[in-house]
């Protein structure tokens, strides 16, 4: 991956993932840059390497497309989760765009886990604290109500991204 990508990719991930993060959204107006350079990007490199870019940022995008729309309609992601895996595919190659997607759902899961053992350990150690139970399906603690329980899915993807672009998940991946 060039270096001009890894930095668009730091840039596009670390302000959906302070976006997400402030107000539980990813914003049109913080994408669409992001997906003209990539497509300008990948239209260049198809004019110099006779259409290889095209089908390289066709097969990522529809790789990530279909992986997270899948998810979303399951209620599992937003539509600005699938929008940000989208366009920072522009910028990968399928493999890469699979690789990142895998690591960031299992990221996703290691944080759920973590999030749910804080929940336990708080609901044990409320030292008389008075809890209300939430109500059901609104993804609120039990022991401490009005808390945000869920996890924006920009930040293991942003996670993701990082390490991507630093070379630790292609490493990892020609270990295995």
């Amino acid at each position: 991956m060039p270096l001009s990508y890894r930095i668009i990719l730091t840039v596009l991930v670390t302000g959906a993932m302070a976006s997400d993060l402030s107000g539980g959204r990813i914003f049109n107006i913080w994408l669409l840059p992001a997906a003209a350079t990539g497509t300008i990007a990948g239209l260049y490199t198809a004019s110099a390497h006779t259409g290889a870019g095209i089908r390289s940022i066709g097969g990522s995008v529809l790789t990530a497309f279909i992986i997270t729309f899948i998810v979303f309609l399951l209620k599992g992601l937003g539509a600005g989760d699938v929008k940000l895996a989208a366009v920072s595919a522009l910028f990968m190659t399928p493999e890469q765009a699979l690789l990142h997607l895998g690591a960031a759902f299992l990221l996703a899961g290691i944080l759920a886990v973590l999030m749910l053992a804080d929940d336990a350990l708080s609901a044990i150690f409320a030292d008389g604290r008075k809890r209300r139970s939430a109500p059901a399906g609104s993804g609120q603690s039990a022991a401490f109500p009005g808390a945000r329980r869920s996890i924006p899915f920009a930040v293991p993807y942003g996670i993701a991204v990082f390490l991507l672009t630093g070379g630790v998940l292609e490493k990892l991946w020609q270990m295995i």
